[in-house]
């Protein structure tokens, strides 16, 4: 999917539904020099209702084109962009997720 000739606005968008499907479990603490393995290996299934500034619905229950990491994610609320494509249909690009800090990856 390419959006580089599409005009992409800003959106209010909140959580619908869905979860952090990171399988983080109960943190680990290793000894000293031991790394801490990669924690999550699934994209999270949150899904976002969506409306313009005005309030005004452009979509429920919807999923963000913008690819998503593995692992740990917080859910994206407030504000997303999104677009309307070659068929005039509104697809919601990006709600505002991002990926949750873990022990040992300098953000801690």
């Amino acid at each position: 999917m390419s959006i580089s000739n599409t005009v992409l606005f800003v959106v209010q968008v909140s959580l619908a539904g869905g979860a952090d499907q990171s399988n983080l479990g109960p943190p680990t603490y290793p000894e000293p020099g031991v790394p801490i393995p990669s924690q999550g290996s699934t994209a999270a299934t949150y899904t976002y209702n969506v409306s313009d500034l005005n309030g005004n619905s452009l979509g429920t229950g919807m999923t963000p084109k913008k690819p998503r990491p593995s692992g740990p994610l917080i859910a994206g609320g407030g504000l997303g962009t999104g677009y309307y494509d070659e068929s005039t249909t509104f697809q919601l690009y990006d709600a505002g997720e991002t990926k949750r800090p873990q022990m040992g990856d300098g953000n801690t």
